[in-house]
């Protein structure tokens, strides 16, 4: 979600737990940050539900998201987009990766950044491999923007 948020005041957040579920409360600084962490039509967040759903059934734990309107009413635009040959390649690799534990068992991940854009190829267990055709679509969603901000046309190929 850092990754998600210009504004130099982040995000507020807080989790709660309990023997079955999680709760994580976030607040972002702007209102340009909240639509960038909700996405055009929720898309952002259901795709990051659906990803935290996943994890959490992994951890035998219902996972609730709930977000709070921002403390700043001010509307940020989104800057246009630059590329940028010095992209946090390791960061953002870390990231997705990190990602993919959370949601799958034993996921590879490779990244094939010789072209124009940051290819990630990540490989499913056969265990995982039935939510491929969900988590692609979700991980794109939500890592879309991030490469947008960081400078990188990302493409995330879940198989």
């Amino acid at each position: 979600m850092k990754a998600l948020v210009t504004d130099n005041g982040g995000f507020e957040h807080q989790i709660k737990t309990s023997p079955q579920a999680v709760i994580v409360s976030v607040r972002p600084a702007s209102s340009g940050d909240m639509s960038r962490l909700l996405g055009k039509k929720g898309a952002h967040f259901k795709a990051l539900t659906a990803l935290m759903d996943k994890a959490g059934k992994n951890a035998g734990k219902k996972v609730f998201i709930r977000t709070a309107e921002p403390h700043d009413p001010t509307r940020a635009k989104l800057p246009p987009f630059r590329a940028n040959p010095k992209w946090p390649r390791d960061e953002i690799t870390r990231l997705i990766t990190d990602t993919m534990n959370l949601v799958c068992t034993n996921p590879g991940v490779l990244l094939d950044d010789s072209g124009g854009t940051a290819d990630f190829i990540v490989t499913l267990s056969e265990v995982d491999k039935p939510d491929a055709k969900w988590i692609g679509p979700a991980v794109n969603t939500l890592f879309g923007p991030i490469g947008y901000l960081v400078g990188v046309v990302i493409a995330i190929d879940v198989r």
